[in-house]
């Protein structure tokens, strides 16, 4: 049976019909849609340093979302958390009720973000207001405290006066001096005029100095956990929040995707190039098979020819002429003193025969036997009177 050709890399045809190759590209999309949409969404910052205390620009990302370089709406957690960019580099917010401000610092573990009042006199707007104004539903102060401001014309006296009084220098001029005092150290019996009691998000406990930051922080999106553990929080194909990764590999999105597309799209084709290999072996050996059977089917029942050699008649045999040999076994040719057939020497007494065409003795018995099967001579293979072959299909036909 012939083997299966095996044809070569070059001629075969990629089919992207197979199962095994749908499925394979499916998953190499799913993989690199996920590690596109983490390009996408990922860390984005403002181009110039950031306002107030923070001299680089703030890292934005989930539940963030920078609105100049992040489109996608599913960026951030909701408008609330959208930020933007403005001339001078800096991150800014909007607060609702409060205005704008300037982003110093985001933690996304402890989920507090530092602000800076672009006013900046934070007391005299929190003065002017009469209503809080960080109560908002997204974001809250987890430090506030409750400050009394007085207007003393003697400065020496009013910080003296008041335990853990401090001046607000936005709110003095140099006719007079703002203090602010703590509300559990106020008591009223001192002659500083008294301007009005503000709520003044600190930024951490037992805080005094009444400047421009503020400490905010939000409890929704629930991501501590996950950013604890090294995830990045988003949402996943739906409206729910998940978590991506919990490594601390730090590699960039821009690497996972070089990643994910520099292995998985050679794997896919090597695949698909193995899968349509196989399947071309496959057809091709089936192929191979049926016709080198059907060869064999023929080849055994197919007819063979046999060639019969046919030796002499026994008349024609008899015809030869024979020599007894006397004593002196003298024969025309002086060499020709052993039978070439039974290689014995020859006898007084004994029955020769010679083949006419080439005058070659032999015993009688033995060439007669030789000339029933061959009709040549057993030296000179010269045949006197050579008959036609017969073959056993033309003996067949004309039976």
């Amino acid at each position: 049976m012939a083997a299966a050709a095996i044809p070569p890399p070059a001629s075969i045809a990629v089919s992207f019909t197979s199962p095994a190759v749908i499925a394979s590209i499916f998953c190499l999309f799913s993989l690199l849609r996920r590690s596109i949409g983490d390009s996408i969404c990922g860390v984005s910052s403002c181009g110039g340093g950031g306002g107030g205390a923070s001299f680089y620009p703030p890292q934005v990302r989930f539940p963030f979302r920078l609105r100049t370089s992040q489109t996608d709406p599913r960026c951030s957690y909701s408008p609330a958390f959208d930020l933007s960019c403005d001339g001078l580099g800096r991150t800014i917010i909007a607060l609702p009720g409060a205005g704008n401000f300037t982003v110093d610092r985001i933690d996304y573990q402890s989920q507090t973000i530092l602000l800076s009042d672009l006013d900046p006199c934070l007391p005299r707007r929190l003065l002017m207001n009469p209503s809080p104004l960080f109560t908002g539903p997204t974001f809250f102060p987890p430090f506030s405290r409750k400050f009394v401001l007085l207007d003393c014309s003697d400065e020496a006296a009013g910080t003296t006066m008041f335990p853990r009084s401090l001046i607000v220098p936005c709110l003095s001029e140099e006719n007079y001096t703002v203090i602010s005092v703590p509300s559990r150290w106020y008591d009223g019996s001192h002659g500083c005029a008294f301007l009005g009691a503000i709520i003044f998000p600190i930024p951490m406990p037992y805080w005094s100095n009444l400047d421009s930051t503020v400490l905010l922080a939000w409890s929704t999106p629930h991501c501590r956990s996950c950013e604890e553990r090294g995830g990045v929080c988003g949402f996943d194909n739906g409206s729910e929040i998940a978590c991506d990764g919990h490594n601390n590999s730090g590699l960039p999105s821009a690497a996972k995707v070089g990643i994910v597309s520099g292995v998985g799209i050679p794997g896919v084709l090597v695949l698909m190039g193995l899968s349509c290999f196989i399947c071309k072996r496959i057809k091709t050996s089936r192929r191979g098979s049926s016709t080198g059977a059907t060869t064999d089917v023929l080849a055994l029942t197919a007819p063979r020819p046999m060639l019969l050699s046919m030796g002499l008649d026994g008349a024609t045999i008899v015809s030869y002429p024979t020599t007894e040999l006397g004593e002196s076994k003298r024969l025309p040719k002086p060499s020709d003193n052993t039978c070439s057939i039974c290689l014995c020497e020859y006898q007084p007494k004994e029955t020769l025969r010679s083949i006419p065409e080439c005058n070659h003795y032999f015993h009688m018995s033995c060439i007669d036997e030789w000339l029933r099967l061959n009709a040549s001579c057993p030296l000179c293979r010269n045949s006197p009177e050579t008959p036609r072959p017969l073959s056993l299909t033309s003996m067949n036909s004309n039976l």
